[in-house]
């Protein structure tokens, strides 16, 4: 006989239903702060924008009617005097605020003038440039016959700053007299020095001089 064995139900555990997994939300970006010079050059027009690109003359050191003109239909942004003068720093002063009083909104978006007494700087514009990027210091040592105002920053035409190297100076002389160029010795390039000396008249950092020469637009737009 034969028995039927019965064979044990198998009952399903239940499901573990899923956690609900938390839905990851995107963090809120930080909003960058612009910087005062992108605040500024978004609120201008293109055309004042193209204007700001631009730096002219003031005709005869004045405050023109075609100046003025210029500044309202083409938002010019910048401009030097380029005369020879002796009228004084209160004329020239007078004429400087003239000029800045036609930054308005309509015609500039309000950004103000920069207004140069010269164009380059003369010689120790010269000097200076070609220490801070050879890093190198120098002495100057100025013709006795020479103010050393007018032989600083006089800005004669025809002027070339040379450095040769000491084993050259003989020869680069020669050559120069050979041409009819006349030639002057002005000082010596200083590898162990960081600084310009102009002699018996004053001593400038490069440390200085770089802060000075790259801070002035961070230091002003930011």
């Amino acid at each position: 006989m034969a028995t039927a064995s019965h064979a044990p139900t198998l009952t399903p555990s239940p499901t573990a239903s899923p956690s609900p997994s938390a839905s990851a939300s995107p963090s809120p970006s930080a909003t960058e702060t612009a910087s005062c010079s992108a605040r500024v050059l978004a609120s201008l027009t293109e055309t004042q924008r193209i204007g700001q690109l631009f730096a002219v003359g003031l005709a005869d050191d004045r405050s023109s009617a075609s100046a003025r003109a210029a500044i309202r239909t083409y938002g010019l942004g910048s401009w030097w005097f380029d005369t020879r003068t002796s009228v004084g720093t209160a004329a020239i002063r007078k004429v400087s605020d003239a000029v800045q009083a036609e930054a308005t909104e309509t015609a500039t978006g309000g950004v103000g003038f920069f207004i140069a007494a010269n164009q380059e700087g003369g010689l120790i514009q010269a000097v200076v440039e070609a220490a801070l990027t050879g890093e190198t210091g120098c002495r100057i040592i100025l013709p006795e016959d020479q103010d050393p105002f007018v032989a600083l920053f006089s800005e004669s035409a025809g002027r070339v700053l040379v450095a040769v190297p000491r084993t050259e100076e003989s020869r680069f002389r020669s050559m120069c007299e050979a041409r009819g160029l006349p030639v002057t010795r002005i000082g010596v390039v200083d590898q162990g020095s960081d600084a310009i000396e102009v002699q018996d008249q004053f001593t400038v950092s490069l440390e200085d001089l770089r802060r000075t020469s790259e801070g002035v637009l961070p230091r002003l737009f930011g």
